[in-house]
């Protein structure tokens, strides 16, 4: 996390990416409910469907390993939205530095379609 308490309790969208804050970290949790008191919406995105998950607004399961091309179809669409100018997005600086390390990432609606089905596991040697 790279947030002070604060800012999570003043969001107005949170997104819990691979973490169960509501069982590993109930004071993290308690600034989320804060936001959500305040109409912000919580948006968890994990493989295993755990406690902060079933809170969600929204949970999106994931399969295990698919984090980075869902992350990289995320920063994709919020460039996009970025670009357009009727976006309500501010713009901001850096922008086309990292537009051009994100470039190659899939798109949101390509991610579902290209990433390969999980995979059987390996026999333990």
């Amino acid at each position: 996390m790279t947030n002070n308490w604060t800012d999570i309790g003043n969001s107005s969208c949170v997104l819990v990416m691979g973490a169960n804050p509501s069982e590993n970290h109930p004071a993290c949790m308690a600034h989320i409910n804060r936001a959500r008191d305040r109409g912000a919406k919580l948006i968890v995105v994990d493989p295993r469907q755990t406690r902060t998950a079933r809170q969600a607004d929204k949970y999106i399961r994931i399969r295990p390993g698919t984090d980075i091309a869902f992350t990289m179809a995320l920063t994709k669409y919020i460039i996009e939205q970025m670009e357009d100018p009727t976006s309500t997005v501010p713009a901001t600086r850096g922008l086309s530095a990292f537009r051009t390390f994100s470039s190659p990432g899939p798109s949101l609606s390509a991610t579902s379609r290209t990433i390969p089905p999980f995979p059987a596991a390996m026999p333990a040697t």
